[in-house]
């Protein structure tokens, strides 16, 4: 499979994905969207092993530097995207953390918090 194939694919299967993430970053669609784009541009330039890994750590990364200027700057720095992978994509706290470069007890630490921020109950 020739490398804009691979990313058309990469696209149609964590495109939602990779926006979503970006949006726990920053409240602006655009800013958002122009994550999503950046990230899947260099898929095609490094053609990685792990695509969904890929994917979504460099979007966490781009994200980081966005973060000040979100709604969620309130919460910790990745709370908010842990809070979605666990939460909404069914990720498990070890994958987070591999994901994210974290150590899996950091990433169950920001799941708790985030949901003392959002008022919400229950365990990890």
């Amino acid at each position: 499979m020739n490398v804009e194939n691979m990313a058309l694919h990469a696209f149609r299967q964590y495109g939602d994905q990779v926006l979503r993430l970006a949006c726990c970053y920053t409240a602006d669609m655009r800013e958002a969207e122009e994550i999503t784009a950046s990230v899947f541009q260099m898929l095609m330039e490094q053609d990685p092993t792990e695509i969904q890994g890929f994917l979504l750590q460099n979007t966490a990364a781009q994200g980081r530097g966005l973060h000040q200027h979100g709604v969620l700057a309130m919460m910790p720095e990745d709370c908010a995207a842990v809070l979605y992978l666990h939460d909404y994509e069914g990720m498990e706290p070890e994958r987070i953390g591999s994901l994210l470069g974290e150590r899996t007890q950091y990433i169950i630490q920001l799941l708790e918090q985030g949901r003392e921020l959002l008022g919400k109950e229950g365990s990890v």
